[in-house]
């Protein structure tokens, strides 16, 4: 489903890279900080690989995704990856309530995803053409450069 940002029942999952317990305050600070600001959220803490976890949020309409990774005990930041372009930039935890009001449009002035990404250092990008991959189980949306 592809839920606008401002119409989306869940606006933003909560993913550990890893199943590591150093990760789990973090999900947790992440999660009291969104709800606090009104975001609803979603902590998706299974074994599973975040890769799976993004799709399952994907499935659902949700348009953003924070990942708490092993940078993240470093510097106390996170990876936010918007669902359309699947682009991904480094934010700061303390910047995400804010940062996903404007996304959001709880603000007065709401802002697109092209903003967000020329304000933020961009970690991971899929550029070029989207192609389906058909397996037995499923059709996977994927680079055109990975099939």
């Amino acid at each position: 489903m592809r839920f606008a940002p401002p119409v989306a029942p869940i606006k933003c999952g909560i993913y550990n890279l890893q199943t590591n317990v150093k990760f789990m305050p973090f999900v947790a600070q992440i999660e009291k900080l969104l709800t606090d600001a009104g975001i609803t959220n979603k902590a998706d803490t299974s074994g599973q690989s975040v890769g799976k976890r993004y799709a399952r949020a994907d499935e659902l309409g949700t348009p953003f995704g924070v990942t708490v990774d092993f940078d993240t005990l470093i510097d106390h930041s996170v990876t936010l990856r918007e669902r359309d372009t699947m682009r991904q930039v480094r934010v700061k935890i303390s910047a995400l309530p804010s940062l996903l009001q404007e996304l959001c449009g709880f603000s007065d002035h709401p802002k697109p995803w092209a903003s967000i990404t020329s304000r933020f250092q961009l970690v991971c990008c899929v550029e070029g053409p989207i192609r389906h991959q058909v397996t037995s189980r499923c059709i996977f949306s994927r680079p055109a450069e990975l099939i």
